[in-house]
């Protein structure tokens, strides 16, 4: 009788293990891309690096390419957001094996700047009425919904989907925001911008911004 009890509690400890760790790769992959986006932003390359490659591990476990196509296209985007051209690569590389209507699609159309072929629907909620402003080129709206955006990650990657129509006034409140989180590399990148927008006499108090960073 003791032993069928202790098989019994042995079977159901083992269904609640199954159970706990029931998509766990997908908490790991969304964690570890989270922790990628902070190294990144921060400057931290070797430490991006490592949670970016536990991201990419995790979102390789599964048949499901979804995770791994949003961590692709994320890398893709936090380039985008301090202003480094990226064509999305090797999200496109799963570009045959995703639905075609993917959610993922559109988010890939709006950071390529390709806002004719967006879904406004699809995309992710912070986004919705900056890309709908975009759309319709009323960019004093979009700069608006940039400033309301919550995450700072996404309120860069929207600002360099419009950089041409900010002024120096809109960078130096982005640069201001950003400093509030210690993310060096996207400070430096913006810093970088801005000064070939600015004044001269502005100039040197950027160049000597930089010095500091570097």
């Amino acid at each position: 009788m003791r032993l069928a009890i202790l098989f019994t509690l042995i079977f159901l400890a083992g269904c609640s293990f199954k159970s706990d760790n029931l998509g766990a790769w997908k908490k790991e992959t969304s964690n570890s891309f989270e922790s990628y986006t902070k190294y990144y932003l921060e400057g931290k390359t070797r430490l991006a690096s490592v949670s970016l490659k536990r991201a990419l591990a995790s979102a390789k476990s599964s048949a499901d390419l979804r995770p791994l196509s949003k961590v692709y296209l994320g890398v893709c985007a936090l380039h985008v957001g301090v202003l480094i051209d990226d064509k999305c690569d090797d999200f496109l590389s799963l570009d045959d094996v995703l639905d075609k209507n993917d959610s993922s699609r559109s988010y890939y159309y709006m950071i390529e700047k390709k806002f004719r072929d967006v879904r406004v629907d699809s995309l992710p909620k912070q986004y919705r009425d900056f890309v709908k402003a975009v759309k319709k080129s009323d960019f004093k709206s979009a700069k608006q919904d940039i400033k309301a955006m919550k995450n700072i990650s996404s309120a860069l990657i929207a600002s360099s989907l419009i950089k041409e129509h900010l002024n120096s006034d809109d960078i130096d409140f982005l640069i201001q925001r950003t400093s509030l989180y210690g993310y060096k590399k996207a400070i430096i990148r913006w810093l970088k911008f801005l000064k070939t927008t600015s004044t001269t006499k502005k100039d040197r108090k950027i160049d000597k911004l930089l010095k500091i960073l570097n």
